[in-house]
């Protein structure tokens, strides 16, 4: 991920959960520098465009609705279209993250690290959002 940016991709660039911008081009059938060029631009109009109190971080999903505004309209898509596919990709990205803990946790208690009652609380945990991984 470049800098604090809401998108990245996986590998070098890291991702934390934002809008990854190899993977929208694809689901919309766009080029990937195209979006993300477009995503970068519309990171920062959001930025910009999202009031805080002064020293507050802003609010997360009202900066993510922005940036899906000011995107649409740089590549010229229906709004409620580019919120469906990045809808489906973050859907699928918890997915695959509540997967992996998943199988951690059946790993330990494999391992007898944990006891499948710690195993189902943990997991549990994560699917409210109290611990990473699960949903916002």
């Amino acid at each position: 991920m470049r800098g604090d940016h809401l998108h990245g991709g996986r590998g070098g660039d890291g991702h934390r959960g934002g809008i990854d911008a190899g993977d929208l081009a694809t689901a919309l059938g766009l080029d990937e520098a195209t979006v993300g060029d477009a995503l970068e631009a519309a990171e920062d109009a959001a930025r910009d465009a999202v009031d805080t109190a002064d020293g507050q971080r802003p609010d997360r999903a009202a900066v993510e609705s922005a940036v899906v505004s000011f995107l649409a309209e740089s590549l010229d898509l229906d709004e409620a279209t580019l919120r469906s596919a990045v809808e489906e990709l973050e859907a699928a990205e918890r997915g695959e993250r509540s997967a992996a803990v998943q199988e951690k946790l059946d790993a330990a208690v494999a391992h007898g690290t944990l006891t499948q009652a710690e195993a189902d609380g943990a997991a549990k945990a994560v699917e409210l959002g109290l611990l990473g991984g699960g949903r916002r």
